[in-house]
């Protein structure tokens, strides 16, 4: 292509974004109303005379043309979100939950302690000790996968990765994100990074990922396709980015995800989440039962009861158990000590919502990724 036949065909992009707002300074957005001879005419919404702006700028040889295509978009999405302080509304696929849970740490995670040992040396240190991280020139960002049966503790995890290096915390329900609208989910992706890189360190963390990134190869679907173009795109600017992202995704399905997402270099690691063994168990009875009236109950008997229940499916025997015991209380109209029977009667309600198939499933896929 001739310098000539760039500057005809670059002539043509900007003739095609003629209706669209691409440009801004501080007369806000400026709207392309019409391309003559190398210049554009366009009309800022706080100013009413039209201006005229050279294409010339954009007229260097070296430099693709789809690059040019993603610069203008660029400058567009950093307008936009730069006039946004929160991003709060329903419709928004950011969620912000960082002021909602900021006192959720690795304390309040129970167990786990090889999962946040991992976690700690792959976030947290590079961010407390930053000078011998630089001697070795090892640093942060990048992805992580938590996988694990539901109800194990992966959401809690991404929400104290946050608040340890106090980072901006973006939680998004990946249903939020599919739109049935051509290029709408795209959009939200680009949007959501671009937010996300305003910050000198965010997290993004994705729930139920499989239902976003889908594996291509058993769906054929143009829409999918897009979709995880755009996040390895968006994964792969991590490294030239000069503030911290960090992207954290969790899933109950990992063999359905991409295997281009799953590539290192885009989740630098996968962290399988299992089950609470016994003393986990333990000692998360301890921390629900922590200052209630307690009568003789012997915990550890509870524990090994509660083999094959999930952290959340122990929070919920707690909470019926304490529900048991409020009950007593109303009746008898004074304060009646939560007993053993308490439990035993609790755990008949409350049975484990875990699926063996699907647990067995999980187990294969972590010693596959060993």
């Amino acid at each position: 292509m001739t310098k000539q036949e760039y500057q005809k065909n670059l002539i043509s992009i900007f003739k095609s974004l003629i209706g669209r707002e691409v440009f801004h300074n501080s007369f806000g957005l400026g709207k392309i109303i019409g391309v003559e001879n190398k210049k554009c005419i366009v009309q800022y919404r706080r100013y009413e005379e039209k201006k005229v702006m050279s294409m010339e700028k954009f007229f260097n040889y070296h430099e693709p043309l789809l690059d040019i295509i993603d610069k203008i978009d660029v400058l567009r999405c950093e307008y936009e979100l730069s006039q946004r302080k929160t991003i709060t509304k329903k419709e928004d696929v950011v969620e912000d939950e960082k002021e909602v849970d900021n006192k959720v740490t690795f304390d309040d995670v129970i167990g786990l302690d090889n999962v946040k040992e991992l976690i700690n040396q792959m976030v947290v240190y590079p961010f407390k000790y930053k000078e011998i991280y630089k001697v070795f020139k090892r640093s942060s960002g990048g992805g992580i996968l938590l996988y694990g049966a539901p109800g194990t503790g992966k959401t809690m995890i991404a929400k104290a990765i946050a608040n340890e290096i106090n980072a901006k915390f973006f939680s998004i329900q990946c249903s939020d994100i599919v739109s049935k609208w051509y290029g709408e989910s795209e959009k939200k992706i680009k949007d959501l990074f671009c937010e996300a890189r305003r910050y000198n360190r965010s997290i993004i963390f994705f729930d139920e990922f499989d239902s976003l990134g889908t594996n291509r190869e058993n769906n054929n679907s143009n829409a999918v396709n897009r979709v995880v173009s755009e996040l390895l795109a968006q994964m792969d600017g991590f490294e030239i980015n000069k503030n911290t992202v960090l992207l954290i995704a969790s899933t109950n399905k990992p063999w359905n995800i991409d295997s281009a997402l799953l590539r290192s270099g885009r989740f630098n690691k996968k962290i399988y989440i299992d089950l609470p063994n016994e003393e986990s168990r333990y000692n998360l009875l301890l921390h629900e039962m922590n200052g209630l009236p307690i009568d003789n109950v012997n915990y550890s008997f509870i524990a090994k009861k509660l083999d094959g229940y999930s952290s959340a499916d122990v929070v919920e025997a707690c909470n019926v158990t304490k529900d048991i015991a409020i009950k007593k209380s109303i009746l008898q109209n004074k304060i009646i000590p939560i007993t053993q029977n308490d439990f035993i009667e609790s755990l008949s309600q409350v049975s484990s919502t875990i699926v063996k198939k699907e647990l067995e499933k999980l187990k294969n896929f972590s010693l596959q990724e060993k």
